[in-house]
């Protein structure tokens, strides 16, 4: 996992998703590497999805503390507030 994680390019992929496990998710979040990769591939304008717990990485992440001083809020990947769309 150190090897592809700190050689992974966000130009390469098309969209980036983040599942969950509160394991695996926890190890992300301490790791630099990671949180580098996710604002990589939000500058790159790439989508990113998170499931469950690894919406963590992304509030943990500058992408989560620029959304609340921006006051906004990362919402796990609702896009309706949760609601059923029409």
């Amino acid at each position: 996992m150190d090897y592809s994680l700190q050689r992974l390019r966000p130009q390469s992929y098309a969209r980036v998703l983040v599942p969950g496990g509160a394991k695996s998710v926890q190890a992300l979040v301490a790791r630099p590497e990671a949180h580098n990769f996710v604002v990589e591939t939000y500058r790159h304008a790439k989508p990113i999805f998170a499931f469950a717990e690894g919406a963590e990485l992304l509030t943990a992440s500058p992408i989560g503390k620029a959304l609340r001083n921006m006051g906004g809020k990362p919402d796990a990947g609702k896009t309706d507030g949760g609601k059923a769309a029409p």
